[in-house]
């Protein structure tokens, strides 16, 4: 079977589908703006943000500049409340504003320590490395 073409129109059914990033990736092949698919863009990006995916969310800002409804303190809070520590951390830290989100993060290793106390610290000797290796 043949993969389908790629248009705007795949990707604006990649959307409604919730393959959120594969949308945002053809996009990108395309050269097309993430904004071109408005409005099934803001449409998945509000399942998503109510369905706990907002670790994907946070990657779609970091990797394709995605203007969303949302801005990144209420992915950060909304990935928290539905227990998504690993894409609160892990995206933080791509993302540069780890400091910026210093209490949300340790909130977010100390939950992972419960579970992964080895992975936790390893995180943690992540974000001190960072913090010792950049200037001020």
């Amino acid at each position: 079977r043949e993969p389908p073409e790629p248009t705007l129109d795949r990707a604006r059914e990649l959307l409604r589908a919730g393959q959120f990033l594969k949308a945002m990736r053809l996009a990108r092949r395309l050269g097309a703006a993430p904004e071109s698919l408005n409005p099934e863009l803001s449409a998945a990006a509000k399942r998503m943000f109510h369905g706990g995916r907002c670790g994907e969310l946070m990657v779609a800002v970091g990797e394709f500049s995605v203007p969303l409804p949302y801005d990144l303190a209420s992915l950060i809070h909304q990935a928290q409340a539905s227990g998504d520590h690993h894409a609160v951390v892990k995206n933080a830290i791509k993302l540069g504003v780890d400091r910026e989100f210093h209490t949300e993060v340790n909130a977010s290793i100390e939950a992972i320590a419960k579970s992964a106390p080895l992975e936790a610290a390893a995180w943690r000797r992540k974000i001190d490395a960072r913090s010792d290796s950049s200037p001020g």
